[in-house]
């Protein structure tokens, strides 16, 4: 039995997780902390996907075929309306 790679999809959880990866803040709290939502996805000790990741990660899933890309826990990102939200990211990239 082989694999088909377009079986898969890819997962993001819109939080981020600090140095020792046990405390975790939601992307919506690192935003508000001042965290730039287009940056390299690292802010304050924190490491989070940033906008320019998931558009990144969007083109792999276009370019590869997945299946899709799912944000789970959406309640921890921006509001969709939101430009800076990574569902927005996720849709425009």
């Amino acid at each position: 039995m082989s694999a088909n790679i377009s079986d898969l999809s890819l997962t993001i959880i819109p939080e981020g997780r600090w140095n020792n990866f046990s405390d975790g803040k939601s992307y919506r709290e690192l935003i508000d902390d001042g965290a730039p939502a287009s940056g390299d996805g690292y802010f304050d000790g924190f490491y989070y996907n940033s906008q320019k990741q998931i558009k990144e990660k969007a083109q792999l899933v276009k370019t590869r075929r997945l299946d899709g890309l799912t944000i789970f826990y959406p309640v921890l990102d921006l509001p969709a309306t939101n430009a800076s939200s990574l569902l927005h990211a996720a849709v425009s990239g």
